[in-house]
């Protein structure tokens, strides 16, 4: 949570405060609450600052809420120290980054599935005129080499979609 959140929550939490503390001696027979609220009816501007302010932070703290991952799915290595935990972005990247390290693959998107076994889906394009099941292959082995060297797991599967070719001069396949 950045610093500014830290401050506006903790702005939030002591208007709270306030407003419990104000409650609790109205509820013991002083009414400090009830003045307040008079003084507000008489000063209307003061009304509607303060709900600006309440809207504002009720809608900041929203915001905050919602930028919160609800949960970031990860695969879980154990090792002999303990878990390690790979978020599924890393592991996308490192899958995109061999993909891409072979000769012909041009466009490459990721998805990643799994809880204990890793199960990759490629969607690639190629440059035109390389042989499909060869280069194919060369992915294939390419991310679970890189893989395996970088997080120290297989994976069960690792399916990979040609979704079309981008044209590039000349006819010759490699």
């Amino acid at each position: 949570m950045r610093i500014a959140d830290q401050i506006v929550l903790g702005a939030l939490a002591g208007l709270l405060v306030f407003l419990s503390i104000m409650f609790a001696w109205t509820a013991i027979g002083t009414a400090p609450l009830w003045h307040w609220l008079d003084n507000l009816q008489q000063s209307p501007l003061d009304a509607v600052l303060l709900m600006i302010i309440l809207a504002g932070l009720a809608v900041y703290l929203g915001l905050i809420l919602r930028r919160q991952p609800a949960s970031t799915q990860s695969l879980v290595h154990s090792t002999d120290f303990g878990q390690v935990r790979i978020s599924f972005s890393v592991i996308k990247a490192l899958v995109a980054r061999a993909a891409q390290s072979v000769e012909g693959i041009k466009d490459v998107s990721v998805r990643v599935d799994g809880e204990n076994t890793l199960r990759i889906h490629l969607r690639v394009r190629l440059l035109p005129d390389y042989h499909i099941p060869s280069l194919v292959e060369a992915v294939q082995r390419s991310v679970q080499a890189y893989v395996l060297e970088t997080i120290g797991m297989e994976m069960d599967s690792i399916e990979v979609e040609v979704m079309g070719t981008l044209d590039q001069g000349g006819s010759r396949v490699h």
